[in-house]
């Protein structure tokens, strides 16, 4: 009930429909380590990290990871809808990693307080296996994130 976007907060629970039409609940996952990654289509890191999502899922997947890219703008600078996260998935070879259409009302809060503190893209934010937000980034920084990652693993 208490929930927020800080490091060491419980996030708030969400739930959206991904690129396979299903839905898909934060919450539902507990038990894994997740890396909520909060991009847009026109920012060209998210672009170049993209393609690299796969291979971090099969890799760290086995282990109770879950890689989620969360679409906050198109290309246009709009609310992503449910064609621009099937591209997304198809264009950078995202199968076993949800991509989720998402929105700056829902998520982006600079307090922290209701949604994520995103001031920049991508922002980057590991959740533990008990749901505590453990690390957060605005940026890219691969041993950085990866770090965090197998940390909590």
């Amino acid at each position: 009930e208490d929930c927020g976007g800080k490091v060491g907060d419980h996030p708030c629970d969400f739930t959206f429909v991904d690129q396979n039409d299903d839905e898909w609940n934060l919450y539902d996952n507990y038990g894994k380590v997740i890396l909520l990654d909060f991009s847009t289509m026109w920012c060209s890191v998210c672009k170049n990290i993209a393609p690299d999502v796969q291979a971090y899922q099969d890799t760290y997947g086995p282990q109770g990871f879950l890689w989620v890219t969360v679409l906050i703008e198109d290309a246009q600078g709009n609310d992503p809808d449910s064609e621009d996260i099937i591209n997304w998935s198809s264009t950078y070879g995202i199968v076993d990693s949800p991509v989720l259409a998402g929105n700056r009302a829902d998520f982006v809060d600079l307090s922290g307080t209701t949604g994520y503190p995103i001031s920049s893209w991508p922002t980057l934010v590991v959740i533990d296996r008990v749901m505590v937000l453990t690390n957060g980034l605005n940026g890219w920084n691969e041993d950085t994130v990866i770090g965090w990652v197998e940390a909590s693993l």
